[in-house]
């Protein structure tokens, strides 16, 4: 589970974003995919090579962390093409929209302005419906992903994945006002693959429009307030695999 997680994430992604870079506006189609399955192992080799030398991705960890990122790739790109195959079958061609796309929005809370930025993998169009996609080599459990109350997604940290793409989504539609509806955001699990993209469900659906996204901003707004609030103490998470990617763990010597 914990073999070069770093580097399996950082490699997967960079390869994606070269693979797909060509295809950028374009409707997506077989042949471009198998143009990207002759060339993916060795760009993926070229993408630990920035990180290992080559006598370090022979053997041992690095050389495992290297072979499962290619199955993952492999996988992946063998899906894309059913996907496409689906597509056209049902007449919602996928577009390549962005990749690795810089999101920011300003929220005014009790007239304080909040800048909030993220990064999306990957945005496309399949027919009508625009979808935002977060790569994950680790698993989406379905829980994760389904948020019945509103104060849920304030209060459970098993909904963290739900959050993040809904914080997507709104960034998105207000970068892209005339976006008001026929909008999904969910995660590609690379230990999942066969459940395709699995999408963020408000109240069982997962087409999100305006009035979701408003409802998804003023617990946003509202989780701001707490932060402002002198009156609500920070408090040092219970869970400690939070921690290992913490800029600030230094300070509190975790």
């Amino acid at each position: 589970e914990n073999i070069g997680a770093d580097t399996l994430g950082n490699s997967i992604h960079e390869v994606l974003e070269t693979l797909y870079k060509p295809v950028v506006g374009k409707k997506l189609t077989i042949e471009h995919v198998k143009e990207m399955q002759s060339s993916v192992e060795q760009l993926t080799i070229n993408a630990f090579e920035k990180k290992y030398s080559t006598s370090e991705i022979s053997y041992g960890k690095n050389l495992l962390t290297l072979k499962v990122a290619l199955k993952f790739l492999s996988n992946f790109l063998s899906l894309e093409i059913q996907e496409i195959e689906k597509a056209e079958k049902n007449s919602r061609p996928i577009i390549i929209k962005a990749l690795e796309e810089e999101l920011y929005a300003e929220l005014m809370v009790d007239e304080l302005p909040v800048k909030i930025k993220g990064k999306a993998d990957r945005i496309d169009g399949a027919g009508a419906t625009t979808r935002i996609i977060d790569y994950k080599t680790g698993l989406a459990e379905n829980n994760e992903l389904k948020l019945e109350e509103w104060d849920d997604i304030r209060s459970n940290s098993n909904l963290a994945k739900s959050f993040q793409l809904l914080m997507y989504a709104l960034m998105y539609q207000k970068m892209n006002p005339a976006v008001t509806d026929n909008l999904v955001s969910g995660i590609i699990s690379f230990r999942s693959l066969s459940d395709g993209l699995k999408t963020v469900k408000v109240q069982q659906k997962e087409l999100l429009n305006t009035e979701v996204l408003t409802n998804f901003e003023e617990q946003v707004k509202q989780i701001i307030r707490d932060i402002f609030d002198p009156a609500i103490p920070f408090q040092q998470t219970t869970e400690i695999d939070n921690c290992t990617y913490c800029v600030f763990k230094g300070i509190c010597n975790r």
